[in-house]
């Protein structure tokens, strides 16, 4: 399990970095995506060592939940960067209001994981 989440938190930093800055600033930049890769993957380093001390939950169990959750809010944001809309806070519209759901589904699972 430890081995995976370094696998995902290096493929978020990687994905996090892949796109040109072509707008930096601003609720839609591509700041928001490339910093929540890369801040993604240095909390995946600290949760294999947090998960190899706890007993509470099975370790595969935490490892699976945080990652799949932080992969879906890391491609919540980027595809709401992509779009050009805002990624926080948006539920213009129908599309925007699910993909803000998803990604407060994945964030609420990582906070109970961690």
């Amino acid at each position: 399990a430890s081995s995976a989440l370094h696998w995902l938190g290096f493929r978020l930093a990687r994905f996090g970095l892949i796109f040109a800055p072509t707008e930096w600033e601003g609720r839609t930049g591509w700041r928001k995506p490339m910093l929540f890769g890369v801040s993604n993957a240095m909390v995946f380093g600290a949760l294999a060592k947090g998960l190899a001390a706890q007993s509470v939950m099975p370790r595969a169990t935490s490892a699976h939940a945080a990652a799949w959750s932080t992969a879906v809010e890391v491609a919540v944001i980027t595809v709401q960067s992509w779009r050009g809309q805002p990624s926080h806070f948006n539920t213009s519209t129908r599309v925007d209001a699910a993909l803000y759901a998803a990604k407060l589904t994945g964030v609420t699972i990582l906070g109970v994981v961690c």
